[in-house]
């Protein structure tokens, strides 16, 4: 999926793009998670959706961090990153 461009700064563009990867990173392996958790008994549900939610979170801040050391002058996409992957953790952990 491709962002449109009008009217965004090359800045602007790059940050979105990027905060949009974290999400789909941690979605992905929540998934990837899920996939092998899914032959494992029903007793041990609550510990499969502890693993999920985790793996998910340390994605997230795994790729956050990537872009953050790629782009390390650009505040804007550092923070934006960074506040995605740390709500996805705060979401993980609640």
């Amino acid at each position: 999926m491709r962002l449109p461009r009008d009217g965004i700064s090359d800045d602007a563009y790059i940050t979105a793009t990027a905060s949009g990867a974290v999400v789909m990173v941690a979605a992905v392996r929540a998934r990837l998670v899920a996939a092998a958790a899914e032959n494992t008994r029903a007793g041990d549900a609550e510990a499969i959706v502890g693993a999920i939610a985790k793996g998910a979170a340390e994605t997230a801040l795994a790729v956050a961090n990537c872009f953050a050391a790629h782009y390390p002058t650009n505040e804007i996409l550092v923070t934006t990153v960074t506040e995605t992957a740390g709500t996805i953790i705060a979401a993980a952990t609640a």
